[in-house]
Order: structure tokens, then sequence, then C-alpha cells
């Protein structure tokens, strides 16, 4: 990540790294674990995170630690891409889940990873490390398999 003081970087640029710094497995980031992750001065990551709560994009908690906030999972959900396939897709996943009582899950393909945008968890099955909105690698995740297989021999090469 480069300096945010570096000539070029627009506030909207900084905005987006404190956004990003948030994944599946860390979903809740101190102030010191935004300005690591950023590699933002203190008090500009303080500065930008708190006008991000006050927009309802993060929320912080009584912990001081900041998580994603209502607002953004709101405008997530009206991604067109995702959530037309989604709708499509449901009925079908459900008679699966119904007939096979396995894991079933829809995900997309971005760059080099699933994206996961609906799954049913079976309860008696093992444990899926997934998560909708999270990513999972193709090459060691059965659904990234699928992807995979059907990506062509340019992205077989990549991966």
């Amino acid at each position: 990540m480069p300096p945010t003081g570096e000539p070029g970087r627009t506030v909207s640029s900084r905005l987006l790294d404190i956004l990003f710094a948030f994944r599946p497995d860390r979903p809740d980031l101190s102030l010191a674990d935004l300005v690591r992750a950023t590699g933002m001065p203190h008090p500009t990551a303080r500065r930008l995170a708190l006008e991000l709560v006050e927009a309802g994009a993060l929320e912080r908690g009584e912990d001081r630690r900041f998580t994603i906030g209502l607002r953004l999972w709101e405008l997530g959900t009206l991604a067109p891409r995702t959530e037309s396939l989604r709708a499509r897709a449901q009925p079908f996943m459900e008679d699966l889940h119904s007939a096979l009582h396995q894991h079933v899950q829809l995900a997309v393909l971005e760059g080099h990873e699933a994206v996961i945008i609906e799954r049913f968890s079976a309860p008696h099955a093992l444990g899926l490390v997934s998560q909708v909105g999270g990513r999972l690698p193709l090459h060691c995740s059965g659904v990234g398999k699928v992807l995979l297989a059907h990506g062509g021999p340019e992205l077989i090469d990549k991966v």
C-alpha cells in the first residue's frame, strides 16, 4: 500500500483503503489495525474512519473496534450482478439442498478467486469455511474448482 502522503492520493482512495482493510478473517479492526493495514498516519485514519462511522458505512462498538456498517451492507445488496443471479439460482439451490442434505454454494469468478454470493449449510456435514461475501482461492475449494474447470486454459495456466 503506498503511503497516503504520496502525491496523487485522493480522499476517495484513502476511504477505500480503510474499507478494503476489512476481510472475512478480520471483520473488526481497531484504529491501530487500520493504521497498520493502510499505512496511513494515525490522525488521518482516525478522521476518515470516524467520517465513515458518521455516514453509516462503519460502526464502532463499545470496545472501540470498527466493523462494516449496516448502510454499507445495504448498498452491497444492490449489486445487480450477484442479486439477479442469486434470485434465479435460489430455487434450484434449495432443491439441491433438500435432496442431498449437503452444503450448496453459489459463487462468481473474480480474478483468481471465487466470491460466495449464496450458500445453504447442511447441519450434519463438515463445516464450511466460506461465508456469503467471502472469497476462496479457486484451487482449494469445491466451488472454486468448478469455476476453474469452466474457466478455460488461460485461467488454469494463471492459477
